[in-house]
């Protein structure tokens, strides 16, 4: 398995397992929406990777986008909660891997804002985490 697959089921597992994020989305961490996916949602998104290779190990660090998706009428409030819900959730926490070992996992960047269709409120959270592979 993929160190960054296993990265991303550890994300997921973290979400779904934090009480604050449930209060707002339930069991709406997901991978990927579809158009059947209802609001407030988690999603995974873009995910970027910089080798960190030394002599003694093959390492990285990642940093994976999460999406936080509420529908509120255009406004940020319940978004912003979602936000920062994720961050409580991923800052600074720890977990197995299913391959490779989590050095560290940090909130690095969030972000809050209206959608272009004035109704959808959207959330980035940037995670970087620094893995051995």
């Amino acid at each position: 398995m993929s160190v960054s697959v296993a990265l991303q089921d550890l994300i997921l597992s973290l979400l779904k397992a934090d009480n604050a994020v449930a209060a707002i989305v339930a069991d709406r961490v997901i991978d990927g929406p579809t158009s059947k996916t209802s609001f407030p949602y988690i999603s995974l998104g873009a995910s970027d990777i910089e080798l960190i290779d030394a002599e003694c190990m093959r390492g990285r660090d990642e940093t994976v986008q999460i999406d936080c998706w509420t529908r509120d009428d255009g406004k940020l409030w319940r978004c912003k909660r979602l936000v920062d819900a994720v961050q409580g959730a991923l800052h600074e926490k720890e977990g197995p891997l299913s391959s490779g070992a989590l050095i560290s996992l940090n909130v690095v960047l969030m972000r809050s804002f209206i959608d272009r269709d004035n109704i959808t409120a959207h959330g980035v959270v940037q995670v970087t985490a620094e893995l051995e592979e």
